[in-house]
């Protein structure tokens, strides 16, 4: 058989003795934005491919995708999901799946170090709280998904969990004149949200950065914190469904093999 089997360092899908059995599937909430790819947007310099689900967005370092999304200005919890396919061969450093100017970042380092791992960070008012995957992003479809809720954010690769970081909080001047921490419980932006790149405002011009080259599609954000069996899902959902379409990395269950 030439199936593809489960990564060994994967746990997304328990499948029980009795192979008759039906797997069981988390409860996702319906997306506050999503973006498939199937349509023309609002874009710069930017063509679809094939892609997980149909077509996919094709950059090649120089365009990105913006939208207004309202419902993302003041945000208590955050989570984000993309499959991506990087191409290395070109670019910037640093190739940004999703952003939105000091709010939040999800990357991928092209080459500077550590290289070709994802990251996520969120802008606490004062610094740029980071962390990174584990996994090295190779250039064949994966999936990456990111969270930020009860002060702390996480990163996931391929539906796995890879790493958490507690949000400390911020030096904050209390009525007594006292220094305290301040919780970060909520991040806030006005900015659009940008696919492919990251957008700054700089004395009125808007400068586009870290720009991705590659493949992005099934790009979703939701307004709450997703549990990591949700993420799990999310994963399994395209994984399952275009096994055809996904590397070496793709999840197959075999029913009574």
């Amino acid at each position: 058989s030439t199936a593809l089997s489960i990564p060994d360092n994967s746990t997304a899908v328990s499948i029980p003795d009795n192979s008759t059995a039906d797997v069981i599937q988390q409860t996702i909430p319906n997306a506050t934005q999503s973006w498939q790819f199937d349509s023309s947007s609002t874009a710069v310099d930017v063509e679809l491919e094939d892609g997980v689900n149909g077509t996919s967005l094709k950059l090649e370092g120089e365009g990105y995708l913006t939208e207004d999304v309202t419902s993302t200005i003041d945000l208590s919890g955050l989570s984000l999901s993309a499959w991506v396919k990087p191409d290395y061969s070109q670019g910037s450093p640093e190739f940004t799946v999703l952003s939105k100017e000091n709010a939040f970042v999800l990357a991928i380092n092209n080459n500077i170090p550590p290289q070709k791992v994802a990251k996520f960070a969120v802008f606490d008012g004062i610094k740029w709280n980071t962390l990174e995957s584990v996994t090295t992003i190779e250039e064949q479809w994966t999936h990456l998904a990111a969270t930020f809720g009860n002060s702390s954010i996480s990163i996931y690769v391929n539906g796995n969990l890879e790493s958490t970081l507690p949000i400390t909080g911020i030096p904050t001047l209390a009525v007594n004149g006292q220094l305290k921490t301040a919780t970060i419980d909520s991040i806030s932006s006005d900015a659009d949200v940008v696919i492919g790149a990251y957008l700054s405002t700089k004395k009125g011009a808007i400068e586009a950065s870290n720009q991705f080259s590659g493949l992005i599609d099934n790009v979703n954000l939701y307004d709450s914190l997703l549990e990591p069996t949700q993420i799990t899902e999310l994963y399994n959902q395209n994984a399952l469904s275009n096994q055809s379409n996904i590397d070496a990395t793709a999840l197959e269950v075999l029913v009574n093999a």
